[in-house]
């Protein structure tokens, strides 16, 4: 059984193949931001982002990472129910959408199946996030009609929007 840490860990590793900065862990480096580094004389390191919370790439991702991008759009809301619709977008740059075998293999061991990163990283993703309320704003749920959607942002990368709703977002569970 493969956990959901675990989980997060293969959507990192198909989206960032190599570390920027082998200085700093995985995480630091997806996450991206500024870090300090050293003791004494200390060095500020900036570390590019590979998840953001705009899907606006065109002049925010200029080289070929992978990445992810997060928007949210609160569709309905009354004195009963906030819903909203959350859009997480996989995406990729055409000089690494494809995965050699050795990647796809074992990918597909796992079983997740696919021969580019963004059909990979966009199962995964489904598995951690799919019906999880774990993210503290509500249990989130694949849209009913049209849960995926393919998107090119430009000429050089290809997108897949997983597209969820919450319909008890940030509802306070005290008040019942």
């Amino acid at each position: 059984m493969i956990l959901k840490h675990d989980l997060s860990e293969l959507l990192v590793d198909i989206l960032m193949p190599e570390i920027e900065d082998e200085r700093f862990d995985k995480t630091e480096n997806f996450l991206g931001g500024e870090y300090e580094y050293g003791t004494g004389n200390v060095e500020l390191v900036k570390l590019k982002r590979h998840i953001f919370d705009v899907p606006f790439i065109y002049s925010t991702v200029t080289d070929t990472r992978g990445c992810i991008c997060i928007d949210t759009n609160i569709t309905r809301c009354n004195n009963a129910l906030k819903e909203m619709v959350i859009n997480i977008s996989v995406i990729c740059h055409k000089d690494m959408l494809y995965v050699d075998d050795k990647t796809y293999k074992k990918y597909k061991k796992l079983g997740y199946i696919g021969r580019n990163r963004v059909d990979i990283a966009t199962a995964i993703l489904g598995d951690i996030v799919n019906n999880s309320s774990k993210f503290g704003i509500g249990k989130l749920s694949p849209q009913p009609y049209d849960p995926t959607q393919s998107f090119f942002p430009n000429q050089d990368f290809w997108e897949k929007i997983l597209r969820y709703s919450c319909i008890d977002f940030m509802k306070d569970y005290t008040k019942i």
